[in-house]
């Protein structure tokens, strides 16, 4: 037991170039270990006070999230990215196609923007989305079953009449 209280582990950053292991060892601090006591002169704080708050932050790694600190949330298209790093490459059109759909449909004005229920029609980003699943679709058909390549074709379908509908309903106008 005593062996496993002393392992440790080795960071290797191959990042810095092909000809060298620029490997860092680094221990982790046991469980048990103490915060460090405050600086000398350093003045006491209430317990809940600012300090309390930034310590919480650094354990959860910064992500101390309040209600209404959107300034700790991370940005949306980071955590895009990382998941997308993970997924196979259909997997991941499949995913753009959702959200090219999702993005036509607003852009139509058939589905509200945000939470306030904004509607806002926009019938040339509404094709260029139309256009992108199209595209995407033709990259991964091959990928699908027959059941689930019927289903993207018919919301595509769908896409493209209530593009016309909105179309003619503007130039009626």
């Amino acid at each position: 037991m005593a062996d496993e209280e002393q392992t440790g582990f080795k960071v290797i950053d191959r990042r810095k170039g092909a000809g060298g292991d620029s490997g860092v060892e680094a221990t982790p601090a046991p469980p048990e270990a103490e915060p460090p006591a405050p600086a000398a002169g350093a003045a006491a704080e209430e317990p809940g006070g600012k300090a309390d708050e930034e310590a919480r932050r650094t354990e959860d790694g910064g992500a101390a999230a309040s209600p209404g600190d959107e300034e700790t949330m991370p940005d949306p298209s980071v955590l895009l990215g990382f998941v997308a790093v993970q997924m196979e490459t259909t997997e991941l059109l499949s995913v753009l196609v959702h959200v090219f759909e999702v993005h036509a449909w607003r852009s139509l004005g058939l589905q509200p923007v945000d939470r306030a229920g904004t509607i806002q029609v926009d019938l040339q980003n509404a094709q260029i989305a139309i256009d992108t699943v199209q595209f995407v679709l033709g990259k991964i058909e091959g990928a699908l079953s027959e059941p689930q390549r019927r289903e993207a074709q018919r919301r595509l379908t769908d896409l493209r009449m209530n593009y016309l509908a909105k179309k003619r309903d503007s130039s009626s106008s």
